[in-house]
């Protein structure tokens, strides 16, 4: 079976038919070009056709973590710094994945979460850990 041979059959019975038919709701179908829907059908299953294949961007394993475990909104909310990062390592090695480097991990914080700030928390112990404001887990 011809495919290209069906489709010129297609196209000559549907004039054929429009024409024959002689209905204005039919002959509204048929455009200035001349094209009647089997031929916008058959245009838009060529360009799906020649429309190459393109892949999904990947998502990075921390950015995954931080969209699954993370919440932002509010700048009330805070969370320390390694505490995150800690959770964050724990997480990767139970998915079977290589943690990245904590400075890595800082940047993908920020990038997923552009409004989180960095910051000083002066515990009363005289600690001073850093954590994100912005950004707590769920």
């Amino acid at each position: 079976m011809n495919v290209a041979l069906d489709l010129k059959e297609l196209i000559q019975f549907e004039r054929n038919t429009i024409i024959n038919m002689h209905t204005p709701l039919l002959n509204d179908l048929i455009d200035k070009s001349g094209r009647g829907p089997i031929q916008h059908f058959i245009k838009l299953v060529r360009m799906q056709i020649d429309k190459p294949y393109v892949e999904p961007p990947a998502i990075d394993p921390e950015t995954k973590f931080l969209t699954e475990k993370c919440v932002s909104g509010s700048k009330k909310l805070r969370v320390g710094k390694t505490e995150l990062y800690e959770i964050y390592r724990d997480w990767s090695w139970d998915q079977k994945i290589k943690p990245v480097s904590s400075r890595k991990f800082a940047s993908a914080v920020l990038n997923s979460y552009p409004e989180v700030k960095e910051t000083t928390i002066y515990a009363t112990d005289g600690g001073r850990p850093r954590a994100w404001l912005g950004v707590t887990l769920k």
